[in-house]
Protein backbone atom coordinates (compact mmCIF):
# COMPACT_ATOMS: atom_id res chain seq x y z
CA UNK A 1 0.00 0.00 0.00
CA UNK A 2 1.55 3.33 -1.34
CA UNK A 3 1.41 6.08 1.49
CA UNK A 4 -1.37 7.99 -0.54
CA UNK A 5 -3.71 5.38 -0.56
CA UNK A 6 -2.80 4.50 2.95
CA UNK A 7 -3.70 8.54 3.69
CA UNK A 8 -6.84 8.12 1.86
CA UNK A 9 -8.12 5.37 3.94
CA UNK A 10 -6.99 6.96 7.01
CA UNK A 11 -9.30 10.06 6.06
CA UNK A 12 -11.95 7.97 5.07
CA UNK A 13 -11.99 6.06 8.22
CA UNK A 14 -11.55 9.47 10.32
CA UNK A 15 -14.01 11.26 8.67
CA UNK A 16 -17.03 8.09 9.04
CA UNK A 17 -15.93 8.18 12.67
CA UNK A 18 -16.04 12.11 13.01
CA UNK A 19 -19.92 10.98 10.87
CA UNK A 20 -20.97 8.49 13.38
CA UNK A 21 -19.84 10.90 16.60
CA UNK A 22 -21.58 13.73 15.01
CA UNK A 23 -24.67 11.63 14.52
CA UNK A 24 -24.81 10.22 18.25
CA UNK A 25 -24.41 14.06 19.89
CA UNK A 26 -26.35 15.90 17.71
CA UNK A 27 -29.02 13.45 16.46
CA UNK A 28 -32.66 13.87 17.21
CA UNK A 29 -33.90 13.73 20.80
CA UNK A 30 -36.39 11.62 21.99
CA UNK A 31 -35.78 8.88 19.47
CA UNK A 32 -34.77 6.22 21.35
CA UNK A 33 -36.17 3.49 23.42
CA UNK A 34 -34.86 1.96 26.63
CA UNK A 35 -34.87 -1.25 28.19
CA UNK A 36 -38.15 -2.19 29.37
CA UNK A 37 -40.00 0.73 27.61
CA UNK A 38 -42.72 0.15 25.17
CA UNK A 39 -42.08 1.45 21.35
CA UNK A 40 -43.63 3.78 19.95
CA UNK A 41 -46.64 2.79 17.88
CA UNK A 42 -45.06 2.24 14.21
CA UNK A 43 -46.22 0.19 10.85
CA UNK A 44 -43.89 -1.81 8.29
CA UNK A 45 -43.93 -3.46 5.51
CA UNK A 46 -43.38 -7.33 5.72
CA UNK A 47 -41.41 -8.87 2.51
CA UNK A 48 -45.02 -10.11 1.65
CA UNK A 49 -46.50 -6.44 1.57
CA UNK A 50 -48.34 -6.72 4.24
CA UNK A 51 -48.38 -4.46 6.70
CA UNK A 52 -46.64 -5.22 10.05
CA UNK A 53 -48.05 -2.94 13.01
CA UNK A 54 -45.90 -3.13 16.07
CA UNK A 55 -49.34 -2.30 18.20
CA UNK A 56 -50.98 -5.49 17.10
CA UNK A 57 -47.93 -7.91 18.94
CA UNK A 58 -48.07 -5.42 22.32
CA UNK A 59 -46.65 -8.39 25.11
CA UNK A 60 -44.41 -10.12 22.89
CA UNK A 61 -41.06 -9.77 21.86
CA UNK A 62 -40.19 -8.65 18.17
CA UNK A 63 -37.12 -8.78 16.48
CA UNK A 64 -36.91 -6.21 13.60
CA UNK A 65 -33.52 -6.97 11.63
CA UNK A 66 -32.62 -3.28 9.80
CA UNK A 67 -29.61 -3.63 7.30
CA UNK A 68 -29.36 -2.79 3.87
CA UNK A 69 -26.82 -4.43 0.86
CA UNK A 70 -25.35 -2.02 -0.62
Amino acid sequence: MTKSSRASVMLGVGLAMALMAACTFFGPSGSTVGVGQPLPDFTLTDLDGRPFNVADHRGKVILINGFATW
